[in-house]
């Protein structure tokens, strides 16, 4: 039986652990104003994607998902097409609660208008001719 210390803690052989990754995404000193709304925290002077935080959300060590880079890459292309499509904007007199799921408020699902860019008639155009050409 193999028993893992690390400072205090001792880890039994056979235990089965967990990375808390609401706590982890919370942790102050990686993240100042862990709850506030800041999108801009992973974004580095050159507007790249900073490279000293991680996302943590497809697990950790041996046991990482191995499709993160395809998940990463269609949640880029969607949020693109997102962003081409729709003008999102908060009104500013409605504050967001981005923590309002956590209070189990599930009468109000999601608290943001969207207003279209492409109007609704051209879309559908473009989606059905879009869907067309692969059936060609």
């Amino acid at each position: 039986m193999i028993i893992w210390h690390q400072g205090d803690y001792c880890i039994p052989a056979g235990t089965t652990v967990s990375g808390n990754h609401w706590a982890i995404s919370r942790d102050p000193d990686v993240f100042p104003e862990p709850h506030t709304f800041k999108p801009q925290r992973w974004i580095d002077d050159q507007g790249r994607l900073r490279e000293d935080i991680k996302f943590f959300v497809y697990g950790f060590g041996r046991r990482v998902c191995p499709g993160q880079h395809v998940a990463n890459r269609s949640i880029f292309i969607n949020s693109l097409l997102i962003l081409w499509a729709f003008q999102l904007t908060l009104d500013p007199t409605e504050p967001l609660d981005d923590m309002g799921y956590m209070k189990g408020d599930v009468e109000r699902p999601c608290s943001i208008e969207f207003k279209t860019r492409v109007r609704e008639t051209e879309l559908r155009h473009m989606m059905q001719k879009h869907s067309e050409s692969d059936v060609a």
